[in-house]
């Protein structure tokens, strides 16, 4: 699970890091949310790798896929984007067409904006940093929690 505010770099890392192994479940595709769970429940029956690739902002929002997935059996792993606003306001503004996002949901992204916690159901939880395209990730720990 991707998970950080709008601009981050959560896309360009899904395709850079996941598109080759994992089915991409997205708002942004899917369309609606009851698309987006009727792909999360045709992964789940299929064992299917999947990456759920929105802001997942809110420990609400990451439940939806969260609680099914452990369910199923699935390993979560959560992929944390730390929120960089001058940096995620600058991709936006180099977005084109329906890509960028108007500023004001970002920035209202960030105000209710839930760092993840294991305790949510996370098996694992890595702090992701981009810088140009490129990616590096580095593990937290259970025992330092980001929340």
């Amino acid at each position: 699970m991707l998970i950080g505010i709008q601009g981050s770099g959560k896309s360009t890392c899904y395709e850079r890091k996941f598109a080759s192994t994992h089915l991409r479940i997205s708002m942004d595709l899917a369309g609606s949310r009851a698309r987006e769970l009727r792909l999360l429940e045709y992964c789940i029956q299929a064992q299917l790798p999947f990456v759920v690739d929105n802001t997942n902002a809110t420990t609400t929002q990451r439940s939806a896929f969260i609680l099914p997935a452990r369910a199923a059996g699935f390993e979560v792993i959560g992929f944390y984007f730390p929120p960089d606003i001058n940096t995620a306001l600058q991709r936006n503004a180099s977005r084109m067409g329906k890509q960028k996002v108007p500023v004001p949901a970002i920035y209202r992204t960030l105000k209710y904006f839930q760092q993840p916690e294991f305790r949510e159901g996370f098996d694992q939880i890595w702090e992701v940093y981009a810088d140009r395209g490129e990616f590096s990730m580095k593990p937290v720990g259970k025992e330092k929690s980001l929340g």
